[in-house]
């Protein structure tokens, strides 16, 4: 078991070190309001797996996979929420806070939480990865191909913690390389960002196109 449980945690952290809209998102939050910012992004993040990891669990991922407007929906929503954090992270101002600690208000908060939630939650890549991640992961470790319940769901929320585990470091990192920087790096880093963001909205608006196509 013990065997087991750290082949997931690896797996987790591993998978978490591909770049992708979600490290480059954090990184943004990070730059732009400090690392309170960036963690509550990936509190967001997270709530967005937890998501996944239910629907795993519980066996709905063939009415999730073979339903085409479901997807079809999660590359439309998905692209304009990332063209949005584009958008946004072009029009932040990191030179108008302080750099050792951005102090936000709850609303602001409550923003980033749900920009971490939208942006993993209409992302199908996120779910096409837990399937992958998961469902193998416990196919390859189950006897006869059957694992109880509460083993797999032990085994999917060890994944998570990998993947967390990476992203906090992630943030710290960037939080503590933040206040060396000068403030217009930061605006560059900002903008860099944000062009990224909208890139990777505009594939995914690709995608969608290709599946209507």
């Amino acid at each position: 078991m013990s065997g087991m449980i750290l082949a997931a945690f690896q797996l987790g952290f591993v998978y978490a070190l591909l770049p992708g809209p979600i490290l480059i998102a954090s990184s943004q939050c990070v730059v732009t309001g400090g690392w309170r910012r960036g963690c509550w992004f990936i509190l967001g993040v997270t709530l967005a797996d937890l998501i996944y990891i239910a629907i795993i669990h519980w066996g709905f991922t063939s009415l999730w996979m073979e339903n085409g407007l479901v997807s079809l929906g999660l590359w439309l929503f998905g692209g304009g929420w990332l063209i949005k954090l584009g958008l946004d992270a072009m029009r932040v101002r990191p030179a108008a806070q302080r750099l050792g600690s951005a102090v936000f208000a709850a609303r602001d908060f409550q923003r980033t939480l749900a920009d971490g939630l939208f942006i993993n939650l209409f992302n199908p890549l996120t779910i096409l990865g837990w399937i992958g991640l998961g469902m193998n992961f416990i196919a390859l470790w189950s006897r006869d191909g059957e694992m109880p319940e509460e083993d797999s769901l032990l085994v999917l929320m060890t994944i998570l913690s990998g993947v967390l585990t990476w992203q906090l470091l992630v943030v710290a990192f960037i939080s503590v390389v933040r206040q060396q920087i000068h403030r217009r790096v930061l605006r560059s880093l900002s903008l860099g960002g944000g062009v990224c963001l909208i890139v990777y909205g505009l594939s995914a608006w690709l995608s969608a196109a290709r599946a209507i196509v």
